[in-house]
């Protein structure tokens, strides 16, 4: 909310090497909760926090996504063993 109060979470499973987002999906939410920042997460099973291109290419999308509704993507974090790796963090978003 306008307080950066937890309002909704989502939850998806995926297999040992991959997990299938839809931006669209994300949109739905948004829209449903009238959120006005999004912030994402995942977990590397291997432990590694370096993002993959996909993860680099997945954030643009969801990015360039929300901006077209005035939604801010605050941040996605990738975590691992050892401290998570933030998009905000290194400049990416």
């Amino acid at each position: 909310n306008s307080s950066n109060h937890l309002i909704g979470e989502d939850l998806w499973t995926g297999t040992v090497d991959r997990t299938v987002v839809y931006p669209r999906e994300i949109l739905r939410r948004v829209i449903l909760l009238d959120a006005t920042t999004v912030f994402i997460a995942h977990n590397h099973p291997s432990g590694d926090t370096s993002p993959s291109d996909e993860d680099f290419k997945i954030t643009e999308r969801i990015q360039t996504a929300l901006e077209f509704f005035d939604v801010l993507l605050f941040d996605h974090l990738i975590f691992g063993i050892g401290s998570p790796y933030s998009f905000r963090a290194n400049f990416y978003i």
